[in-house]
């Protein structure tokens, strides 16, 4: 299981790119899978490493990064802590 930090370092970096969305305009922004997936690609983690940590399936996390759904309330604040 992540701790709170490490929950942390994933939500901030998409605090981040979803201001440099906002400065980037005219450039399509990035969907909330495409940031998901980068930031759990730059951790070097595999989709069932992350989805065993806030405690999803890794089908759910992978509909989640290719757009197929989203997340629910509860597992965003999984993904923000």
């Amino acid at each position: 299981m992540l701790t709170n930090n490490q929950l942390k370092d994933i939500i901030q970096p998409m605090i981040v790119w979803n201001a440099l969305n906002e400065k980037l305009k005219g450039e399509t922004p990035m969907t909330f899978g495409e940031k998901l997936q980068a930031l759990r690609k730059a951790r070097g983690w595999s989709q069932e490493e992350l989805a065993t940590q806030i405690n999803v399936s890794r089908q759910a996390l992978s509909k989640w990064e290719s757009g197929a759904s989203v997340p629910d309330t509860e597992n965003v604040v999984a993904l923000s802590r």
